[in-house]
């Protein structure tokens, strides 16, 4: 044992110094290669500049037209590693292009906005041919593009990011390998590291807000650790100077940065430690209760309370909500005794851990989900008179937790009444009528929950959004004198997206961009064969009665879900229904993969080998998600 730990803790240094080597000298081996004299940040001398549509007034660069471009005559220099852009103050958004006149390629477009405060930096290509062309497009035409400094930036730079994503990728796939024996027999301990290690490069690489309505959450979760717990109206708390810097844009066209050097840029903006802006800011996120945003709004206030930089107090709060359910799936895994490879597979999905590595109520909603559904199968397949206060207790608090994060998943707390009496009974001295009354008793105590939460979601109004056309009593009015039609409006709703369902949890990442359909229907399958293979621990069958009451949970629960986004997204008498995202599918997954289990298909498998696969995928399906916004965002 002491051996192995050695090798371990060796493996694990070994990684760190060769991925540092790595990051030094294959990286920034073009540094190396530079004469001394052009290792640094330096303006371009004019002689080396030709402008079209643009002008130089006051040694900075205005742009005449919508369209105007700089032409850079890099023959003069040994290399161009960076272009760094230096917008004016008053400069309006633009699109700005990179290609290569001699070699005929083209670059990325990067995008860019003055009120962001950070600069614009353009990795230039290896051979570039001697020639630059930098194509500026204003976006607004009243307010064109102006430019203070062109530069060229031929500094060191050791991208953090790329680092840790390397020891990351290394780490989990040689300890996975080295320790499998270990790892095979404790799934839980193998769901910590995958999800920690990778899921930690979504929190650092993903931009703010390309999560969905990520700054509405984070506006809630900054107040609950403000101790704003949205009962006093309009309650000021203390934002940083320049919080309407980092609030801004709302919308999505110009992205807070694009590179790992723009990254820096843009932290560097909100390094401050002060909280003295006293303020109030309303959140869409306002009617729901604070328990789903508890993790995030821990690790806010943590930095907070030791005062660091804003921008570290930002990523605490995405990194506490990826830990918080990181943690929740490990003591599920640990603790459950069915179905653990299915729920293995479900918590890894790469649009969930990208999901949880943000700022949003579901990841909590959707842990706590697969908790309930968890906790039944323990009941459902215990033995006569085994289950304990501690189950009824756990069942009773998981399922507030889930409530209070979405009521339209109430109805899962139903599957306690699939549970045979006689496993409920203490002893043989209790009777079905005293276990019946214990069932709904929980029933109430539950009921009593959404009660409140409907209390608090109507006393912060549903209609958050202000849209057009939307009034939530008019739509439920709607609704019951319309009761055939919106069943109609509700199936073909279903018809239309199911496949998409699965594709939000699986490989959606928000604003990031998805999977390809196929990688995403590789999944699927995958998903579902994992769940018709998962039948090793526990030999007892889901009868049709028990499925057949599971399916119409799983349809309640979604037609709750899509009643609720009609009422509160949707003109009054829309004849479709907009706003269901997969993510909101993902609590049902568990339950809807329940639905394929059959003892009659023979597993022959040996478990180890299965989970060796699932190991493999499920590493690889995040290692690839983890890639994709790496090099969207931080290369």
């Amino acid at each position: 044992m002491r051996k192995k730990t050695i090798i371990n803790f060796l493996l694990v240094l070994g990684i760190l110094i060769l991925c540092a080597l790595f990051e030094i000298f294959v990286f920034n081996i073009r540094y190396f290669k530079l004469p001394n004299d052009e290792k640094k940040d330096f303006k371009i001398s004019e002689d080396n500049i030709v402008l079209s549509n643009m002008e130089i007034v006051d040694n900075e660069f205005e742009s005449l037209t919508i369209d105007s471009s700089v032409l850079i005559e890099g023959n003069a220099y040994k290399d161009i590693l960076y272009i760094k852009i230096v917008d004016a103050k008053d400069s309006g958004p633009y699109e700005v292009s990179v290609s290569y006149p001699k070699t005929k390629k083209e670059g990325k477009t990067f995008f860019s906005d003055a009120a962001y405060g950070r600069d614009t930096f353009i990795k230039i290509d290896r051979d570039y041919g001697g020639e630059i062309k930098l194509s500026f497009k204003s976006i607004n035409p009243d307010s064109l593009a102006k430019i203070k400094e062109i530069k060229i930036d031929n500094q060191f730079e050791f991208n953090f990011s790329r680092y840790f994503l390397m020891v990351s990728i290394f780490l989990v796939a040689s300890l996975l390998i080295y320790n499998f024996s270990f790892f095979s027999k404790r799934l839980h301990w193998a769901f910590l590291m995958i999800s920690i290690f990778l899921g930690i490069n979504f929190v650092f690489t993903m931009p703010t807000y390309y999560s969905y309505d990520e700054l509405q959450h984070f506006i809630k979760a900054y107040q609950i650790a403000s101790f704003d717990f949205g009962i006093e109206d309009e309650r000021e708390i203390g934002w940083p100077e320049n919080i309407d810097q980092f609030f801004y844009p709302n919308g999505l066209k110009i992205v807070s940065y694009q590179s790992y050097k723009e990254k820096e840029s843009f932290c560097n903006v909100f390094s401050n430690n002060t909280n003295d802006n006293i303020k109030y800011y309303s959140t869409t996120a306002k009617n729901y209760l604070p328990t789903a945003y508890l993790p995030a709004a821990f690790g806010i206030a943590l930095g907070k309370l030791f005062a660091m930089p804003f921008f570290i107090v930002f990523y605490l709060g995405r990194l506490f909500n990826l830990l918080c359910y990181t943690v929740i799936f490990l003591f599920i895994l640990k603790y459950t005794k069915v179905w653990k490879k299915t729920i293995f597979v479900l918590g890894l999905l790469p649009g969930l851990v990208y999901l949880a590595s943000s700022y949003s109520a579901d990841p909590v909603t959707f842990s706590f989900a697969v908790a309930v559904v968890a906790l039944f199968g323990n009941m459902l397949f215990s033995k006569d008179y085994s289950v304990t206060n501690r189950h009824l207790i756990g069942f009773i608090l998981c399922s507030s937790v889930m409530i209070t994060g979405k009521m339209s998943y109430a109805p899962l707390i139903f599957l306690l009444f699939l549970i045979q009496n006689k496993k409920l009974l203490f002893s043989k001295k209790h009777n079905n009528q005293q276990t019946i009354c214990l069932k709904f008793a929980i029933i109430i105590i539950l009921g009593l929950v959404v009660l409140f939460n409907v209390w608090y979601s109507l006393s912060n109004d549903l209609n958050q959004w202000n849209l057009e056309g939307v009034d939530v009593s008019e739509q439920i009015r709607f609704i019951l004198m319309n009761i055939p039609l919106y069943f109609k409006i509700c199936i073909k709703s279903i018809l239309d997206s199911f496949t998409y369902y699965f594709a939000g949890a699986i490989g959606n990442f928000a604003y990031s961009g998805a999977f390809p359909d196929g990688l995403i229907l590789s999944t699927i399958i995958y998903l579902i064969l994992i769940s018709i293979l998962d039948n090793n621990e526990n030999k007892n069958e889901l009868n049709i009665k028990c499925k057949v009451g599971i399916g119409s949970i799983i349809l309640m629960c979604l037609g709750l879900t899509i009643t609720f986004i009609y009422v509160s997204f949707n003109p009054v008498g829309s004849l479709s229904i907009n706003g269901m995202q997969g993510r909101y599918f993902a609590p049902l997954l568990l339950p809807l993969m329940l639905l394929f289990k059959s003892n009659k298909i023979s597993n022959e498998f040996r478990p180890k080998n299965l989970i060796g696969v699932m190991l493999f995928i499920s590493s690889t399906l995040l290692t690839l998600a983890v890639l994709k916004l790496f090099l969207g965002f931080s290369l």
